[in-house]
Parts: structure tokens; sequence; C-alpha cells
């Protein structure tokens, strides 16, 4: 029988460790999927094979791709190492479809897992169709975005683009000169060091943000059902003011995980799941 092992690491409250953001959203990934039946996993995005592990031991086979050629390597090597398949694991681009189609081979998947996949995507619409037909009639995936509405809270040059690109890119004139003057001088705009660049920009953009209330159109509209938004990697305050105190603010971060009020999330989290279902049957299977 298949159970839930915490992907969380011991040492979550180190400042000194990596913020372990997927092993949180992990923990609300893996219960929903060991509610079903079905154990056949695709990762989307395997990276170095670090989610491996977490999700053989709870009982899952799983399958994965790749864009990058050494990423799947290691993955693979991972996979050595656990006593499994290695050419379960593969080169593919979500964007293309016969890039990963010999993974595919066995049929449809119960569970999808993409996490740091779409913000590097332009074409979100015809990526996420390309779930959607991977996806066994029941199945669930569970995307992971980044939060444009965590500019809310940051007070640095991402809340003055979220304003003056997002919120008033149509106002001009006088007003809209006003608005910058008036941000610019009370934000942080020394910080981020760096800006994430556009998806327009090309296959080596850095990544994109995604507003939560608008990203499950995306998937209703690839015919997915079920549509929930699901907050993780919760900032207790703006991220430059981490150095000054780094293990009362890992602390604090670490307890927001938990936050249950169904919409601080949507400010204090940088980045957010997408749980969706596919239907049962719909008209797309008959064909």
């Amino acid at each position: 029988m298949s159970t839930f092992i915490d992907p969380v690491p011991q040492d979550v409250a180190d400042p000194t460790t990596d913020y372990p953001a997927n092993a949180f959203a992990f923990r609300y990934v893996l219960p929903a999927l060991l509610k079903e039946p079905g154990r056949r996993l695709l990762e989307i995005g395997v990276g170095q094979g670090a989610a491996l592990s977490v999700f053989t031991d709870s009982g899952f086979e799983v399958s994965g791709f790749d864009i990058d050629h050494a990423c799947v390597a290691q993955t693979q090597n991972q996979a050595l190492a656990l006593g499994l398949d290695a050419e379960r694991f593969t080169h593919g681009d979500l964007r293309e479809p016969p890039s990963y189609r010999s993974i595919c081979t066995q049929g449809r998947f119960n569970g999808i897992v993409a996490m740091g996949v779409l913000p590097h995507i332009a074409d979100k619409e015809s990526s996420i169709r390309n779930l959607f037909d991977v996806t066994e009639p029941g199945g669930q995936v569970f995307i992971e975005f980044r939060n444009l509405l965590f500019a809310m809270s940051t007070f640095n040059r991402f809340t003055h683009s979220l304003f003056m690109d997002q919120l008033l890119h149509e106002v001009s004139g006088p007003v809209r000169d006003a608005v910058n003057h008036e941000l610019a001088s009370r934000l942080r705009m020394d910080v981020p060091g760096s800006v994430a660049r556009s998806a327009d920009a090309g296959d080596d953009i850095l990544e994109t943000f995604d507003n939560p209330l608008t990203v499950p159109t995306l998937f209703a509209d690839a015919g997915f059902n079920d549509v929930r938004v699901h907050y993780f990697h919760y900032h207790a305050g703006m991220p430059y003011l981490q150095s000054e105190d780094p293990d009362a603010f890992r602390r604090a971060d670490v307890a927001l995980e938990d936050d249950s009020s169904g919409w601080r999330g949507m400010f204090l989290a940088s980045a957010f799941v997408i749980h969706a279902r596919r239907p049962a049957t719909s008209s797309s299977d008959a064909r």
C-alpha cells in the first residue's frame, strides 16, 4: 500500500540551506495523488532527479523528461542508483510532443507534475493542451507558476512593474508620470539585482510571472476541470529584509506554509501550483 512520506527536510529551519520550496508543494501534491488508485506518474522537468526518490518512495512508477540533456543524464544516473529503469527518463520539450513520445508508449499518465517548467514557456496555452493530451481521463496535473501578485508585497522593482506594466498599462500622460515618480521614490528599485526577462525574449528566458486569478482559465479552456490554486514558498516580509535576521525570517516563512486563510498566499507566496483534473470522459476521448 502506498503511503505518504513527508518530503520536507528536517533542517528546514536552517537559513544556511536552500529553502525547500518544492518540498512544501509536494506536501500538497503527494496526498492528492495518493487518494487516487493510479500510480503512473510523469515528471516534466526532472532537473537533476532530486524529486525521484520522493515519488518512488511513495509508491509511484515515475517517468520523466527534461529539455536539458545534462539534467537527463543526471536523472538517469539517479534512477540507476535507485534500481530503476533509466530509459524511463529522456530528453523532451513540452512544446514539441514528438520529442517525448517515446515515454508515452504505454499510455497516458494518472498524474503529471511540472515544477519550474511553465515559467520558462511563452506559449502556455498550447503547452497546457499538450498536458491534457498525455493525462489519463480522470488523471490529475500539478503545474507550478511564479506568482505575479507576490509583487504586491515585495516593495521592489517588481512592485513598480506590476503597477506600471499591468495595473496601469493603459494610463498615460501626467497621471502615469506622477504615479511612476511616486512609486520609484518609495520602492527599493535597486533590488532584485536582475529582472526576469519576458517569455517573448526567446529560449534563453529566465522566468515569467503569472496571475493566479487568470491562469485557471487556461486550464479550463484546454479541457481540464476542478481547477484549484495552491500557494507555496511564502515570504514573511520583503525579501530584501531577510538578511537582517535570517533565522527569524526563515522560521516565519516556514510557519506561513501552513496558512489556511485561503487568500494570504495570493500576496505572500512567490509561487503557486495549479491542481487540475482531466474529466473521466470527454469528447476528445472518442477521437
